[in-house]
This record gives structure tokens, sequence and C-alpha cells, in this order.
């Protein structure tokens, strides 16, 4: 299995597709922002990813399009960013769809930074894109 595993990491889809298969939940040890488009996917349990990068002064806009198994009270996806001292700066989410929602989260940033992409996925949370 171990080569044919790493065949992917020379192409040019494999950022996204490691996004997809380590999850990220350490905020300590956030992944790189594998691109600027990414898809993901929940894995039946409540969990948080992290991904890191350097943001420019101004405003920052994430769009995000989630959805979720059907469900008394869910989220289908969470999204925030955060500076590095854990400072949410702004934050949605989708809340209970278990057809494609978008949100677009748009942020304003004083300074240039690194910036903490932190998703939150619910145990029915199914797929999503970023």
């Amino acid at each position: 299995m171990a080569p044919s595993a790493a065949a992917p990491a020379t192409s040019p889809e494999a950022p996204a597709i490691a996004a997809q298969s380590i999850p990220q939940s350490d905020p300590d040890h956030p992944l790189p922002l594998p691109a600027l488009q990414f898809k993901g996917a929940g894995t039946g349990k409540a969990e948080s990813r992290y991904y890191a990068f350097d943001a420019g002064a101004g405003t920052i806009t994430v769009t995000a399009t989630a959805k979720n198994s059907p469900s008394g009270a869910t989220q289908a996806l969470g999204f925030a960013l955060y500076d590095l001292s854990a400072n949410r700066l702004c934050f949605d989410s989708h809340g209970n769809t278990t057809q494609d929602k978008t949100v677009v989260l748009t942020c304003s940033i004083d300074k240039a930074q690194p910036v903490l992409l932190r998703l939150d996925l619910s145990p029915e949370s199914l797929d999503y894109a970023i």
C-alpha cells in the first residue's frame, strides 16, 4: 500500500487529497492551508480541523459549501478565522442543512499576520468545500 499511497503526493491535486485523508485536530500543529480551494468530508464524529496561512491586511473572504445527514439538531459546518493568540476574528456556520448550502464569511484583518482557519464538523457532517 505504501508505494501506491506515495504516488498521489506528486500529483497537482495532492494538497486536496491530503486535506481529506489526514484530518487535523491540533491547533498547536495546524496543517498548511492546502490550496485556495479544497474539499473534505466528515468522519461520523465531532471534530475540529485547523489550517494555517499568512493573511495580508484587509478583507479576507471565505466561501464554504457544506451539508449534513438528516438530524434533529446539528451543524453541517462551523468555520472561523483565529489569530495565533486564539482570538476569534470572525465566524459563521451552515446550520442544519441536508442540501448543499453556501455561506460567505467576510473578515477584516487590520495587519498582516498568520491566521488559523478552524473547521468544526458534527457527527452528521457529510462533505464540505472551502
